[in-house]
């Protein structure tokens, strides 16, 4: 396990690496900035680093960046806040224009970029700081490794507005339990704990927290001082840049609709018991169907692209609910979840 940096070598903000320089690429809400030694740094600048085309236009870029001299790439900025995820608004737009099939090229356009960081051919690394929710989150769920200040709140908090993860967050949250073979017991064990997880909005309340609660892993980073993040994740970039090999894709065998029948009936009984709503429980079950693999069996497995058709398709059947419209526009206007 990586251990918490209280003194770091070295300080410096993404300003002092701009100074004098242009960005290798750049556009109205994300930049690309070589910041010494063949690392890339990729800069977030829309407001609170919501994630919109632009951003996930220039995710794919950097992404590629390997026939430019580049050797990795460090995902951070200066701003309080990693990312607070998707542009709420610009969905909510979509959905009462009935603009589905934009909707649904906009979910389609950040799985192919959260994918195209996953599977680079340099290394990825998130500096996280601040609120890293919803598709921040993913950002740094799909990268090779994240460096996190150590008050980072992190977690896939989509249920609030009464969607699901649909940006690879459910498939790699539960790539993670598959793994983790010794602490699951049965065959539906790896989807209930990512099931429970995503439906209470679990949320770190530090960056020790988030490695209890699975966001990060053993081996990703913590700077106790802010000051040093962008320097941490540098320098893991670099011990990560030789020899480097992308990640394989896998396949995993999931449960099907037996186990999904078998969350159902915890959600039910939630709903009885006043710990869930109606509608907890209408996301709950598409949830449900992602995180056991959809029309299966354990006897078939399901690929990683599965899974993302799988969130895909449960996110488009959730906006057309006019109860996560209401969700979303509270979130919007009042900045709570609306429990209906």
């Amino acid at each position: 396990m990586n251990e918490i940096r209280a003194q770091p070598e070295a300080a410096w903000t993404l300003v002092d690496r701009k100074a004098d320089r242009q960005p290798l690429a750049r556009n109205a809400s994300a930049s690309i900035w070589d910041i010494g030694d063949g690392i890339a740094c990729l800069e977030f600048h829309s407001k609170m680093n919501t994630i919109d085309h632009s951003v996930l236009e220039m995710m794919v870029t950097a992404a590629e960046l390997q026939g430019r001299r580049i050797r990795a790439l460090v995902i951070g900025n200066d701003a309080p806040n990693f990312s607070v995820g998707v542009n709420l608004a610009y969905v909510v737009e979509l959905i009462e224009a009935g603009h589905w099939d934009t909707l649904e090229a906009f979910v389609r356009q950040g799985q192919t970029a959260m994918t195209a960081l996953k599977f680079a051919p340099i290394p990825v690394v998130s500096a996280v700081v601040g609120h890293v929710l919803g598709g921040g989150c993913e950002i740094a769920l799909h990268s090779d490794a994240v460096q996190a200040h150590a008050e980072t709140r992190m977690g896939l908090v989509e249920m609030t507005v009464g969607i699901t993860p649909a940006w690879g967050g459910c498939r790699e949250l539960l790539l993670r339990a598959c793994a983790d073979q010794a602490g699951m017991k049965g065959p539906i064990q790896p989807s209930s704990a990512v099931f429970e997880k995503i439906m209470a909005t679990a949320t770190s309340t530090s960056a020790l927290d988030a490695r209890k609660l699975g966001f990060l892993r053993p081996s990703d980073g913590i700077s106790i001082d802010g000051k040093s993040l962008l320097a941490d994740a540098k320098a893991k970039a670099l011990a990560l840049a030789d020899g480097y090999k992308p990640p394989e894709s896998r396949e995993l065998r999931l449960s099907g609709p037996t186990g999904a029948l078998a969350l159902k009936v915890l959600m039910e009984a939630g709903l009885r018991n006043g710990t869930a709503t109606a509608h907890d429980v209408v996301v709950g079950t598409a949830l449900a169907r992602i995180l056991t693999g959809g029309d299966t069996d354990m006897t078939r497995p399901r690929s990683e692209g599965d899974l993302l058709d799988l969130e895909c398709e449960c996110f488009m059947r959730l906006v057309r609910t006019g109860k996560t419209l209401q969700r979303m526009k509270s979130m919007l206007s009042e900045r709570k979840k609306l429990k209906n």
